[in-house]
């Protein structure tokens, strides 16, 4: 398990804090909200993106009042080809966050899936006002300098498929406020200043891919920080002017359309997983009558006929997996189509034994002598 810290370091805006009679921790509070909403509506497209399940008040004894977000974030074409390779298209993890600002705690994990038994992700959020140089932001023990990563949000290079000019926060200029573009020397000069101190820990406990899992997570959270801290700044013009209030109001519409967009592809997905299987077990019991065939007259006598109940296994076993799909997930399904399927439901869990029995029963039949 790694569990390496990051920092990334933000100029703050005292001047609109005290036009608004909120502290720049407030300020700096509403523009994180304001980002991580756009950015998720920004995401989200085509079957894929943030979709929050939860966003409501929690109350916690030791940190007090806070939030609580609960999200599914599909992320399938995001993933590495050598990961595609085996897991489903329809695949998203679960994250859930207590935002106590200004601490925070955020722990992703999969959905009961047998192909991600031991995968968790936790990270712990700090923000504060200096430049990066607290080494026990979180009180338990210091953190080693070879496990801390500075982020610089102006210099430091995004990924190619996220560079925008416009974020660019060399070249950006503040129309309300003034600020930028950022100087080489930022970090040094800029008063006040704020520092978003994350530790994170990703674990993926199986053999063979524990160290490329974990180097890939912890290289995503990287650029997701960067770019989200890069876009806080660069939208500053667009949310400068709310309040705490305003932001939350603007968090509940997006969040609604959020959903929408990716719930409108991940319904029919679901359709067309529960299709795909049943025409594979189609395709299985076709083969297991065409190789029953087969080797009724070309197998030599006292032969068993293996292939043939091995294909009708297979058929069985994708025919339950349909079943078990559309059983998990028909109001998604029959809401999306609007429409029903009358006793296809029903015969196809009939067929799932039937298929099975045959199966086994053809593995031990022996061609007369």
């Amino acid at each position: 398990m790694k569990s390496p810290q990051l920092c990334a370091v933000r100029p703050r805006t005292p001047e609109a804090a005290r036009c608004q009679h909120i502290s720049t921790r407030s300020f700096y509070r509403i523009g994180q909200l304001y980002m991580i909403s756009k950015h998720s509506m920004e995401e989200s497209s085509g079957g894929e993106g943030i979709e929050v399940i939860h966003n409501e008040p929690h109350q916690d004894p030791v940190h007090g009042t806070g939030q609580y977000t609960e999200k599914r974030i599909y992320i399938s074409s995001k993933l590495p080809a050598w990961v595609r390779s085996f897991v489903p298209k329809i695949f998203y993890i679960t994250e859930k966050a207590w935002n106590y600002y200004p601490f925070t705690v955020t722990g992703a994990a999969h959905l009961p899936c047998s192909f991600l038994p031991k995968f968790h992700i936790q990270i712990e959020t700090k923000f504060e006002s200096n430049r990066g140089d607290n080494a026990n932001v979180f009180q338990d023990k210091p953190t080693p300098s070879s496990d801390v990563v500075s982020l610089d949000i102006a210099f430091d290079e995004v990924p190619e498929r996220q560079y925008k000019e416009c974020e660019d926060l060399r070249t950006f200029h503040s129309v309300k406020t003034g600020r930028g573009p950022l100087q080489k020397d930022w970090q040094e000069t800029t008063e006040p200043i704020m520092c978003s101190y994350k530790r994170v820990k990703a674990a993926f406990e199986v053999y063979g891919f524990q160290g490329r899992v974990e180097n890939f997570v912890h290289k995503n959270i990287k650029d997701i920080l960067l770019t989200g801290h890069r876009q806080a700044v660069a939208w500053i013009d667009e949310w400068f002017d709310m309040s705490l209030e305003d932001v939350r109001t603007f968090e509940k519409d997006l969040q609604q359309k959020t959903n929408s967009k990716v719930k409108s592809q991940s319904k029919s997905e679901w359709l067309h997983a529960v299709q795909a299987l049943m025409m594979l077990s189609v395709f299985f019991a076709s083969a297991a009558f065409l190789v029953f065939l087969c080797q009724l007259y070309a197998m030599q006598r006292g032969g068993l006929f293996y292939t043939t109940g091995i294909f009708q296994i297979f058929s069985g076993l994708t025919v339950f997996s349909a079943a078990l799909i559309y059983s998990i997930h028909s109001p998604e399904i029959v809401n999306s189509t609007r429409g029903r399927y009358g006793y296809c439901f029903y015969i196809a869990w009939m067929c799932c034994p039937l298929l099975l029995v045959s199966g086994s029963m053809y593995i031990h039949l022996r061609k007369k002598k």
